[in-house]
């Protein structure tokens, strides 16, 4: 049976949701997982995970462009401070409960958008951090004290693209009648988040518990294709964000249909 598994978050809720609510019939083993890491993915599963990670797949998936999340010109991850970020000169970096794109990203930011000098990264806290990174509903809501400031929105300023959050991995090889499959029970989810809408929007205030306004705002501005503009994106974020992660700067990903990148 053909394996997928799905990053279930705010950010992926409109391909997720109908599937995960059991909206739509299909004969596809489905694992929703509140993170996912390249670790997890066997060679023969499928998977809709944060973009960062595809680059620890290089050697057994490839991308199907057919189907992706791309934030523009907002996004779900913050960069929480205590004063104004150009009063910090120097800090450690809390990534708190956060995906590998939002690592990437803020690591894309922290020195060249905000002239900050990060002094370590971690996941848990660190005595001297004035930098937090939150992700999802906690980037969305309204801060008790301090500054919010939208990375996904100073990604866009400072090199006009959009944030490519996740990225649909197939095995390479894999038939294309199952990889049609996939990318037509996602399509369909998609589909489905569109003419549940009302019903979604209800089901997301309990669960997510973000101002309706603004969660709708962001998941509707959403697109969910890698076209020319969002390959462009993504292979931004991997060469500007990578350094110093665990991730690789991939400029060539390979895409289901192509060969193999050598990457």
């Amino acid at each position: 049976m053909t394996r997928l598994l799905l990053h279930d978050s705010l950010t992926t809720a409109n391909l997720v949701e109908p599937l995960r609510r059991q909206w739509i019939d299909h004969e596809i083993e489905i694992t929703f997982a509140p993170s996912v890491e390249a670790v997890e993915i066997g060679a023969e599963v499928y998977a809709l995970l944060p973009s960062p990670e595809f680059t620890l797949l290089a050697g057994t998936h490839q991308i199907v462009p057919d189907v992706a999340v791309i934030d523009g010109p907002s996004s779900a991850i913050a960069m929480r401070t205590p004063v104004r970020p150009d009063e910090i000169e120097s800090s450690a970096v809390v990534l708190y409960e956060t995906s590998a794109t939002a690592e990437l990203l803020a690591r894309s930011l922290i020195w060249p958008f905000f002239g900050i000098t990060a002094t370590d990264w971690t996941v848990g806290p660190a005595a001297d951090a004035q930098i937090t990174i939150v992700e999802g509903a906690a980037a969305l809501q309204e801060p008790e004290a301090g500054h919010s400031l939208d990375l996904g929105r100073s990604w866009f300023v400072m090199t006009g693209m959009p944030v490519v959050t996740h990225v649909l991995a197939a095995p390479t090889g894999a038939p294309d009648e199952e990889r049609e499959g996939i990318v037509g029970l996602l399509k369909s989810a998609l589909a489905t988040s569109y003419e549940r809408r009302r019903e979604l929007r209800l089901s997301f205030d309990e669960r997510y518990g973000v101002e309706r306004e603004r969660l709708v705002g962001y998941l509707s501005a959403q697109r969910h294709v890698l076209d020319d503009e969002a390959r462009e994106a993504l292979v931004a974020l991997y060469v500007r964000g990578a350094g110093g992660s665990s991730y690789l700067p991939l400029t060539r990903p390979s895409l289901a249909g192509e060969e193999p990148s050598a990457d």
